[in-house]
């Protein structure tokens, strides 16, 4: 018994002697996921905030190491915007995932015509990164979602639909076999863009179901039933509750393609080419520049429109065939008074525009990179139809910012009052980006910057920005 005893206490002094090789006290706590933004080289990165009154601590941790130059393929390039989307937050939600469109350097067969790739991944709460697929009516295979084929850009667009579920735009191109005639079924011009859903939490998280097909490139479609739209720059939003999927291009005012509003099932709440209209009269829409869904509110959208030239909130139309319901209008000139300069082109071909709503659905944040217009965010508080301004440049600072990306507003921030985003100056020799906030309610004529060398980088080294990428918020 004594024998038994001592080697008792024994254990509990070495147990104790070796408990802080396993919690280490002065660790900093990891702090929730509120943004994911995309670095330089193409890897993503998670934007961690504990927000605690006035003090607030940032941490930036890598989230998908998915764009360096020893991944599949090839180091990622990072000047193609709006690739990639994270899931939804939820209460308790600490394990973010991610989806992303990735246009890489293919260094495996750099040959004409295959000098990039584009390959659409998966990222699960584990951070393992998957390529996906789906079965390809043109092809009756399985596929997965790579294209070698460069001018190919019609699977820019991904998003989330809530914490597990996700969409995205992909091309489905037809591949001759030697000696098989081509299938009556397959389109002239051997191409279709499907909408596919993928979820985290299906048994098989890799394969997609088909949810609706886009018809591309071929003129003898019926644009009644086959939603034709472009090869490329197609856009792909999710509405506030994933009740409808919205697929949109810029197109210029003859065409009237955009947007598409698709239910869950596959079926359309809202077909552009139903809804009538003249040269001297185009709905709203028509020549869309920008588009972003409420946060509250399936139904609800704010719109940029290049001919009229004016942002509005809008409502879905009851019937299939009418025109959107305005609710709310300011015009570009109202928002940016420099912006009479830039033309429908520079809207509609240049991404250079971006709104997003808070949560609870009532104010408008929309930043720029328009030419030789101040970079300036401006808040539209939708209740009150008020603007706030914020301008990035003050007088004697040393940088001249010039670029904006989109921007997010923190969830866990006091009231979900605080909108953050990026800015860059592009001009300069050594191109440099930061970190900016801006406080809806404040009167302050300036948004502030964060002191990016303070910020703690997780499992990483500091690292300066050099572009003015998207916030994704979660």
């Amino acid at each position: 018994m004594r024998n038994l005893l001592v080697l008792f206490l024994l254990v509990l002094t070495v147990s104790r002697c070796q408990q802080p090789l396993v919690y280490d006290p002065t660790d900093v706590p990891k702090y929730p996921a509120v943004f994911m933004y995309a670095t330089g080289s193409g890897e993503l990165r998670l934007l961690n905030v504990e927000y605690k009154e006035t003090d607030t601590t940032y941490q930036v941790e890598r989230f998908g190491n998915i764009g360096t130059p020893t991944s599949f393929y090839g180091q990622a390039d990072n000047d193609w915007y709006n690739t990639y989307d994270i899931s939804r937050y939820v209460n308790g939600d600490s394990l973010p995932r991610a989806v992303a469109a990735l246009r890489k350097y293919n260094f495996i067969d750099p040959a004409y015509n295959k000098l990039f790739i584009k390959q659409i991944v998966g990222i699960n709460q584990n951070r393992r990164t998957s390529t996906l697929q789906f079965f390809s009516d043109l092809n009756k295979k399985y596929q997965s979602l790579v294209h070698w084929n460069f001018p190919i850009e019609g699977e820019r667009a991904v998003k989330f639909i809530d914490n597990n579920s996700y969409v995205v735009l992909h091309f489905d191109e037809y591949v001759d076999i030697p000696g098989v005639t081509k299938p009556v079924d397959v389109p002239y011009s051997g191409r279709v863009i499907n909408l596919i859903k993928f979820s985290f939490s299906s048994v098989n998280q890799d394969l997609g179901e088909i949810i609706t097909t886009f018809s591309s490139g071929d003129k003898r479609t019926d644009r009644f039933k086959d939603k034709p739209t472009t090869d490329s720059n197609n856009h792909l939003h999710v509405s506030a509750n994933g009740q409808f999927f919205i697929v949109w291009a810029p197109f210029w005012a003859s065409i009237p393609y955009s947007p598409y509003i698709i239910r869950g099932d596959g079926t359309m709440a809202f077909n552009p080419s139903l809804v009538k209209y003249g040269y001297s009269d185009r709905y709203f829409g028509q020549q869309m520049f920008a588009f972003e869904p409420s946060t509250t509110k399936d139904s609800v959208f704010a719109i940029g429109d290049a001919g009229h030239r004016q942002i509005k909130i809008v409502q879905l139309p009851p019937t299939i065939g009418s025109r959107f319901i305005e609710l709310k209008t300011k015009n570009l000139s109202q928002i940016y008074p420099q912006s009479s300069s830039v033309t429908w082109s520079t809207l509609q071909k240049q991404r250079s525009f971006f709104m997003k709503y808070n949560n609870a659905g009532n104010k408008l944040a929309i930043s720029h990179a328009l030419p030789n217009v101040e970079p300036e965010l401006v808040i539209w508080n939708t209740d009150a139809n008020t603007l706030s301004r914020y301008l990035v440049n003050q007088p004697g600072q040393s940088i001249n910012y010039n670029f904006m990306g989109k921007p997010a507003w923190a969830y866990n921030s006091d009231g979900g009052n605080l909108v953050y985003f990026m800015a860059a100056d592009t001009t300069g020799a050594t191109p440099i980006a930061d970190l900016f906030y801006v406080d809806s309610r404040s009167t302050s004529k300036y948004a502030r910057k964060i002191n990016w060398s303070r910020v703690e980088f997780r499992n990483g080294i500091f690292e300066d920005l050099t572009s003015a990428t998207d916030l994704v918020g979660r």
